[in-house]
């Protein structure tokens, strides 16, 4: 007799092991990072102007989308994922790019895959739980500190 198909997908015995395997193979300095200038100046008013236009099309990670899944450490700056055409985001914002200084970050991704299974919380769009943590992990400002949190609260491995 044939058991159901989901008695018989594979499970991971020691999933901390993969995570911590990919982990290790990824680096967030892959993607391609243009800094910005926003009015906004703070990051609850840029958070409620991302509210007011929808930030599915570039949504946030680092310490910005970890403030709203497992606040651990205060970081100012807003990055976000931006796939396509920065315009949206830089129209709904009021973006001037940068040198150096800005307040708010673009990312291009390397890999579109950063992108799958994104979340909601607070009315805005982030990345996934693991997509954050291996965004964080080997940020230079506390991202290790933060990535721990993340995992521990949204990823229980």
């Amino acid at each position: 007799r044939r058991r159901p198909l989901d008695v018989d997908r594979p499970v991971l015995e020691r999933p901390g092991d993969v995570l911590n395997l990919w982990r290790d193979e990824y680096d967030f300095a892959d993607n391609e990072m243009t800094g910005y200038y926003c009015p906004l100046n703070d990051r609850k008013r840029i958070f409620d102007r991302l509210r007011e236009v929808g930030n599915k099309e570039f949504p946030l990670t680092l310490g910005a989308g970890a403030s709203l899944v497992a606040p651990a450490v205060r970081s100012t700056d807003v990055y976000m994922y931006s796939p396509g055409p920065p315009d949206g985001a830089v129209d709904a914002l009021g973006l001037r790019p940068v040198e150096f200084g800005g307040n708010v970050y673009l990312v291009k991704p390397a890999d579109e895959g950063v992108l799958f299974d994104m979340q909601v919380i607070n009315e805005l769009w982030i990345v996934s739980g693991l997509q954050l943590y291996l965004d964080l992990y080997r940020y230079p400002m506390r991202g290790e500190e933060q990535a721990e949190a993340v995992r521990d609260k949204a990823l229980g491995v």
